[in-house]
């Protein structure tokens, strides 16, 4: 399901992820720059507090590279240690006085506190509102949906210093090997009933809905790691709720808005994320407790997936190799 160069690719992002990370901003004002460390000054705090050793050789930098993201590449047992990135987006707009300043932010800031943080109760309230001040609420969250507090913005980073301490970019590579097995085995049952082009697409199908629900397991994971502290976990919570307010504030009618409601919370997800409505409930629910270390386990998962992606990283090599300078065997 993955070609050679996929494979390289998994391979040096996990063993050198400096080289191979999103490129960084490089033109930050005098003002940005402090903005800059500013944020990292809470990216190592965050890290203190959440188990990771050496947080300050952490590199992290601003990108332009994706919208209203952040993200981890590598993990702590990465050559060149992990790199944090954080949109550019987020960046601008965090702690501007512009729109801390700006009267149609205080009425989202209102609306936020005064709406509940369980997803259902808002819900409710929601559907109490006329449809017009449903679409307001709705195009206030998209309009500030880049600006992130400092508490939303230590949830983020704990949850991303999550995925580094718990190896995800390693164990991802272990659970490649029985989501490739099942890959050829839907392979062989839908050449043997269904034909060569639908074979193909029921093993896609099992090799992607496989990896998707291991990385909603990765991802729940990771947002454990807010439990070090309770303003982190509020911190996630609040920053999901704003995600989920895009959702429900659009429906038009008050009986759809509760049936998606719950169906956000009881219903299956098939991303690669869990919903954001099921990330609340579970942040607001998290108890507070110190940081955990890695279990012998993970690490060991870890190293069999970066053993098996080198070894068919050398499989294929060894074929490219063959297939270029191979001797041609002679008909006699």
């Amino acid at each position: 399901m993955i070609n050679v160069f996929q494979k390289i690719g998994l391979f040096l992002v996990n063993i050198y992820p400096v080289a191979l990370a999103p490129e960084r901003r490089t033109d930050l004002t005098p003002a940005e720059q402090k903005k800059f460390q500013q944020i990292r000054q809470i990216v190592v705090e965050v890290g203190r507090k959440v188990g990771v050793k050496d947080p300050e050789s952490v590199d992290f930098r601003i990108t332009r590279k994706f919208d209203l993201n952040a993200c981890m590449v590598g993990s702590v047992a990465s050559f060149s240690g992990p790199v944090m990135c954080l949109a550019n987006d987020y960046f601008t707009a965090f702690q501007s006085p512009k729109i801390l300043n700006d009267p149609a932010y205080a009425i989202w800031k209102r609306c936020l506190d005064e709406l509940p943080d369980d997803p259902m109760q808002m819900a409710e309230v929601l559907a109490r509102c006329s449809p017009q001040m449903r679409r307001r609420i709705r195009d206030l969250a998209i309009e500030y949906r880049a600006v992130i507090t400092p508490e939303e913005l230590k949830g983020v980073v704990a949850h991303e210093f999550g995925h580094a301490k718990h190896l995800h970019s390693w164990k991802q590579l272990f659970f490649m090997i029985p989501m490739a097995a099942g890959a050829v085995m839907a392979k062989e049952v839908g050449a043997t009933y269904l034909g060569n082009t639908s074979s193909h697409l029921a093993a896609l199908a099992v090799f992607s809905l496989g990896m998707h629900q291991v990385s909603q397991i990765f991802e729940r994971e990771a947002d454990e790691a807010t439990a070090v502290s309770r303003t982190y976990s509020l911190g996630i919570a609040s920053f999901f709720k704003k995600h989920l307010l895009v959702e429900l504030a659009g429906e038009e009618d008050s009986r759809r808005l509760m049936k998606r409601a719950k169906q956000m919370i009881e219903g299956v997800d098939f991303e690669t994320h869990p919903h954001p409505a099921k990330r609340v409930i579970a942040a607001l629910n998290r108890k507070e407790r110190p940081a955990q270390e890695i279990s012998i386990w993970e690490k060991g998962i870890a190293f069999l997936g970066g053993a098996f992606l080198a070894h068919e990283i050398a499989v294929s090599a060894a074929k490219v190799w063959a297939a270029l300078f191979g001797k041609k065997k002679q008909n006699p």
